[in-house]
Parts: C-alpha cells; sequence; structure tokens
C-alpha cells in the first residue's frame, strides 16, 4: 500500500478483499479458464496499516499460479507478448470480525486460510 493525498479520508487498516485474475486470452472453443485468487488482509500486520513512509512493506498470495504451470500454459496467458492480470479492490464489505482464537495457528492468510480457484492447468480438454 502506497501513501497518497486521500489518506486521511480512507478507513485503516486496509480490510478490503483483494482478488487477482491472471486472464486466460485463448480462444479455443470460448472455453477459458482464467486463474483467480482472493485473500482478506491480515490487518494485524504493518503493510495492511496507513501508510507512514511512501510505501508499506509488501503482502503477496504464495501460491497464486505457480511458475512451472504458467510456464506449461503460458500460451493460454500471453498473446503477443500480451498478459493480462486483473485486481480488484472489494470496497463494500470489509473483512468479518471473527474471534481471535481461530486465528491461533498463524495468519489468515496462511496456506490453508487463502482463498484459491482456478483450472486444474494440466486438465485442458
Amino acid at each position: 500500500i502506497m501513501r497518497n493525498d486521500y489518506d486521511a479520508i480512507l478507513h485503516w487498516p486496509f480490510s478490503y478483499e483483494v482478488s487477482f485474475c491472471l486472464i486466460d486470452q485463448s480462444t479455443l472453443n470460448n472455453n477459458q479458464h482464467n486463474t483467480t485468487a482472493s485473500f482478506w488482509p491480515d490487518i494485524r500486520l504493518d503493510c495492511f496499516q496507513r501508510p507512514v513512509y511512501n510505501m508499506n512493506h509488501s503482502y503477496g498470495i504464495k501460491e497464486f499460479c505457480s511458475l512451472v504451470e504458467f510456464e506449461q500454459n503460458k500460451s493460454f496467458y500471453i498473446r503477443d507478448n500480451i498478459m493480462f492480470i486483473e485486481a480488484n479492490i472489494n470496497f463494500l464489505t470489509e473483512r468479518p470480525v471473527l474471534p481471535s482464537i481461530l486465528y491461533t495457528g498463524g495468519s489468515p492468510n496462511d496456506d490453508d486460510c487463502i482463498d484459491r480457484t482456478g483450472e486444474n492447468f494440466m486438465d485442458r480438454s
């Protein structure tokens, strides 16, 4: 998250759902399969607090699309040396407040908690 002129009117910490979508540009039988992942920010982390410096520490999704999967299927995602990644922030809902006891094992964005949907890249019929 980067600091900007509108930080004073935003709600902090940043607590909105974030989604990323790797767009399938193939036109095979109109059977496109985008790869999508989403997460709710862990508001306890510094990276989701109001920025004090120009930019907060980064945050990422560990397994959005593995490099091996991407390399095996890059012809679906790259056309004319162009790749599209859609990013969405759902400002209409905030992270549900859950009892902290649910997160005693780690961050809600640990491997077991990240929302990850997509296709089986090896099964493209």
